[in-house]
């Protein structure tokens, strides 16, 4: 178990997180599991607390996933073969459980992300100008193939206060 003044800090920084991903990690036994494998690689009480540490770090989007395993070796100076039997466990356990939680528990938003995202590629593969230069309100062509849906859709997602506009040279991939 975290020192009490580590695990307050740590919930502060979950509470920054979207709404999403708060639920996740309140949801998911993503900390105690981390105990499990501490235990099961016998490390001691202020090691399995730096496991825990560094992974939560990463959790909140302060630690960078690329440097995870690296950082388990040279800040926690864990031996590298250690941390190769325990990063499967990691992701079995902690990381894979916190995906399905999100995916599963937002599906509607997933789905919703997922046709606006086509429905911009159909708009960027087209010749719809779908901003006006004079202002910064949405454009279509109604004479374009792609049909009322659209028109509805990108109006919406240009009022929208909580999604940033679009800038026509980000859909190019």
């Amino acid at each position: 178990m975290l020192p009490l003044k580590t695990q307050e800090l740590i919930n502060e920084q979950i509470a920054t997180l979207p709404e999403y991903m708060q639920e996740a990690l309140k949801n998911v036994a993503w900390q105690s599991e981390l105990q499990k494998i501490a235990a099961k690689y016998r490390l001691d009480l202020d090691m399995a607390n730096r496991f825990i540490v560094e992974t939560s770090l990463l959790l909140i989007g302060v630690g960078n996933a690329v440097q995870y395993g690296q950082n388990l070796i040279t800040e926690m100076g864990l031996d590298e073969t250690l941390v190769k039997k325990m990063a499967p466990e990691i992701e079995e356990r902690v990381f894979a459980p916190l995906q399905k939680y999100v995916l599963d528990n937002n599906q509607a938003e997933i789905q919703m992300l997922q046709e606006q995202v086509e429905i911009l590629q159909q708009l960027a593969e087209s010749d719809v100008d779908i901003f006006n230069d004079e202002e910064d309100s949405a454009f279509v062509d109604t004479e374009s193939t792609l049909g009322e849906n659209t028109i509805g859709t990108i109006s919406k997602i240009q009022s929208d206060p909580y999604h940033e506009p679009v800038d026509p040279n980000d859909l190019v991939m």
